[in-house]
């Protein structure tokens, strides 16, 4: 058994973990044969090598839409699971950009849809 601990420095908490923690429960229940808690901004992970080296790898893969999103969903737990592509995972349907503080900008219908992406496509520069 291997032991590894990962902190959460500058996270909000409950948007990463999740309600009562669901979003790391989720991921522990991918690793039977290890043990996956949340302490205070920390998070403990003790288990087989193999076992942690992966869950390793997809709390940081968490991380990472973290600082981008602002927000981990179950949704997006379940979408790194299923080894789906990490820019497709955010979860929600129409999502093209993200704007302040992680909040979401999404068209209200196919045809504004439509013309942001081919707005988007056309200017050379994103941010």
């Amino acid at each position: 058994m291997v032991e590894k601990t990962i902190a959460l420095e500058g996270i909000i908490l409950v948007d990463f973990l999740g309600v009562q923690n669901e979003n790391i429960k989720m991921l522990a229940t991918a690793f039977p044969k290890s043990k996956i808690v949340s302490r205070g901004n920390e998070i403990h992970i003790e288990g087989p090598t193999n076992e942690l080296i992966k869950a390793n790898e997809m709390i940081e893969s968490l991380i990472e839409h973290y600082e981008k999103s602002k927000k981990i969903t179950l949704e997006n737990v379940e979408a790194l699971l299923e080894n789906k592509e990490l820019e497709n995972f955010s979860g929600k349907k129409g999502l093209i950009l993200h704007g302040t503080h992680g909040t979401t900008v999404k068209p209200n219908s196919k045809n504004k849809k439509q013309k942001r992406i081919s707005v988007f496509e056309s200017i050379s520069c994103y941010f």
